[in-house]
Order: structure tokens, then sequence, then C-alpha cells
């Protein structure tokens, strides 16, 4: 079963969801940019990136990689405010 948790912050491990592609949080290596290691990508009209990330406050820490509906109960992360909150 699936749990929804509101927050403003993701962090490693988490699962998130966006256009109906469940994707886990990973922490972003310093050594690559963003693109080349997120996989939410071409997503509102982008076709290099989703810029998910920015909607969460500590989001550019992390990038997204697509996972596999766990078995059993899990939680998905989503923005507790409004995406205008989140514009900066």
């Amino acid at each position: 079963m699936k749990t929804i948790e509101k927050r403003d912050e993701i962090h490693e491990g988490d699962l998130v969801e966006l256009g109906g592609e469940l994707y886990r949080v990973e922490r972003r290596s310093n050594t690559l940019p963003c693109i080349a290691e997120c996989e939410m990508k071409g997503i509102f009209g982008k076709p290099y990136c989703a810029g998910f990330c920015f909607r969460f406050t500590n989001g550019m820490r992390y990038v997204f990689k697509h996972a596999s509906v766990p078995a059993g109960d899990y939680t998905v992360v989503e923005i507790r405010r409004s995406i205008k909150d989140k514009i900066m």
C-alpha cells in the first residue's frame, strides 16, 4: 500500500512520483553535472531535465533514478506547499 508523506525536503532513499513514474532520491555526485546523473528527464518540455529538484528546499543536492514499485508498503514524498512557494 502506498502512503503519501508531505514535506519540503527530500532525503537519500526517498521515493517521489512525477508524471506517473516512480523515482528514488540519490545523492548527487560533485564530479558530474546533474543532467548526466538524473533520470527524470524530458518532462515539462525540457529534453534534459525535469526541474523537479527545484521544488524541494534541499533538492539540488540530489538526483532521481527510476525505481520499481516496492513489494509491500511504501511511502512517496510529495511537496507540502504549492510550487508557487518554491520558485526562487
